[in-house]
């Protein structure tokens, strides 16, 4: 299986040539399919350089540094962040529940580095591929309450979406964001929002990059796939977005994430359950991480919504919307905080027309 998923990302979803300039992060479970991703670029004629994450490196350097350290950039991301074209990344952290032992000041300040390499690789529209599949840890499920075998299905099956298909339906959808204005979202706990498009591009994540997307600056994609988002009018929200969806985040499950707008900006922030996981690194934040960013949705027939990670938001009709840096989808607030929120059986309009009633799309 390993060497057809490599096929598919580098041949299809990446479309790898021998002009790109490879980067594979990796965990130490899936070198065997890290191996298969380098051997299939190698066979497009591709450069390739394969790194190798670990919890002892990660969390021994979150350690080791104090908050002014781990503030820095680090020179190593800025300078492949130079050269490179395409960053695949299976990487990240074999056991969440490690992120415990670390200060929140830390953490924020870790957060903050990163800022000056993402601005880097959206200058370079640098193409990034991520694999579900390297979330697929047995630490991970037990750190975030999770059968692992049901989580691996629920990965596997939304894999198998129609891509084609959804890509086409997706496009349809992308017309009511193109042509609409006001935006209408309700929902279970008391959701109640409204926001104004802008007139920008939707980001279609169909699971293939094409040249399209490059063109219109959409140049992520994630395996399983599914969703489109687009930026909005960042000074536009009003009203007040309810999460009844958990969110994973450094170990911790937050519950009930509520956001209170006000001319697009957020007036109450809080949640039902480790409010101080996200809150903390929120309030370190700098630039227009306050301000409404985008808004996203789920078009995979396939994933389950009740599963984690980025099966929430791809499920068809989940709707999400995001605060803070929205650069990355052509939007103006540029900061160092970035975060998605998502409700599932919500229901939105654009310009009065039902788009999803009760988590059903009606188009």
């Amino acid at each position: 299986m390993s060497e057809q998923i490599a096929k598919t990302l580098v041949e299809t979803c990446l479309r790898i040539t021998p002009e790109d300039v490879v980067t594979i992060q990796t965990l130490p479970n899936l070198i065997p399919l890290a191996n298969q991703i380098a051997l299939a670029c190698y066979k497009q004629g591709a450069d390739v350089l394969t790194i190798l994450d670990t919890d002892e490196v990660y969390f021994g350097y979150m350690k080791t540094l104090n908050a002014e350290q781990l503030r820095a950039p680090s020179k190593h991301c800025l300078g492949l962040g130079g050269y490179t074209t395409t960053n695949i990344f299976m990487g990240g952290v074999e056991d969440p529940s490690r992120f415990r032992e670390i200060p929140g000041e830390k953490m924020a300040a870790s957060q903050e580095s990163e800022k000056p390499h993402t601005d880097l690789m959206l200058k370079r529209k640098i193409k990034v591929g991520y694999l579900a599949l390297s979330a697929l840890t047995q630490k991970r499920a037990d750190t975030y309450g999770l059968n692992l075998t049901e989580w691996k299905n629920a990965v596997e099956k939304a894999s198998t979406e129609d891509y084609a298909q959804m890509g086409q339906f997706g496009k349809k959808v992308s017309n009511f964001l193109n042509d609409g204005h006001e935006v209408e979202i309700t929902g279970p706990g008391g959701t109640n929002l409204t926001l104004q498009l802008a007139g920008r591009h939707p980001h279609l994540e169909d699971g293939i990059i094409d040249e399209e997307d490059l063109k219109n600056g959409s140049n992520s994609v994630t395996i399983p796939a599914g969703d489109i988002a687009v930026s909005v009018a960042e000074d536009s929200a009003e009203g007040e977005f309810v999460s009844n969806l958990s969110i994973p985040q450094t170990g911790r499950l937050i519950e009930g994430i509520t956001w209170g707008f006000k001319q697009g900006k957020v007036v109450e922030f809080k949640a039902k359950q480790n409010e101080e996981v996200v809150k903390l690194a929120y309030d370190r934040a700098s630039g227009e991480k306050d301000r409404i960013g985008e808004l996203l949705l789920g078009l995979n027939t396939k994933a389950d919504v009740n599963q984690l990670f980025n099966l929430k938001q791809i499920a068809s009709g989940a709707i999400s919307i995001g605060i803070g840096d929205n650069k990355f989808l052509d939007g103006k607030n540029d900061s160092d905080f970035q975060f998605l929120a998502t409700l599932n059986k919500g229901t939105l309009k654009i310009d009065g027309k039902t788009i999803i009633q009760d988590g059903k799309f009606t188009i």
